[in-house]
């Protein structure tokens, strides 16, 4: 759970720039963070390479902290967009909202949900076996 707190708030933390700005051009900062997040995953691989000595564990260990990370994500960027908007909200009229943060969350989410999910288990996978292989010659 402490590795996965971290990939969720390296990737929260550069995620919260992006939707301050709220311009679609800064795209790239959701791949910085997706790069924090795995240098995270991969930091907990390898670390707990010589704890874990069945392959498959180690994958399914890299996997539950990837899971733990994006749901500890979905709830940091929840609040933090409720916090970023509700400002902007304040002096709106009750039935029109006209913000350029309309679609910010649900690219911020889809994003931290698959590429983070893909990168974590792809890191968790390739740092078992390479070890594991390297481990038996």
């Amino acid at each position: 759970m402490n590795y996965g707190f971290c990939a969720a708030l390296a990737y929260t933390s550069i995620a919260t720039i992006f939707m301050k700005r709220a311009n679609f051009e800064d795209a790239w900062l959701l791949n910085v963070g997706n790069v924090a997040f795995m240098v995270v995953v991969s930091a907990y691989a390898w670390r707990n390479r010589l704890k874990i000595s069945n392959g498959i564990n180690k994958v399914i260990a890299g996997v539950l902290v990837t899971v733990t990370g994006i749901l500890i994500c979905y709830l940091l960027l929840l609040a933090i967009n409720l916090l970023i908007a509700v400002p902007v909200l304040k002096d709106a009229p009750a039935n029109n909202v006209l913000d350029k943060k309309k679609g910010l969350l649900l690219m911020v989410a889809i994003n931290a949900g698959i590429v983070n999910f893909s990168c974590g288990s792809f890191i968790s996978l390739m740092i078992a076996y390479a070890v594991q292989s390297f481990r038996k010659k």
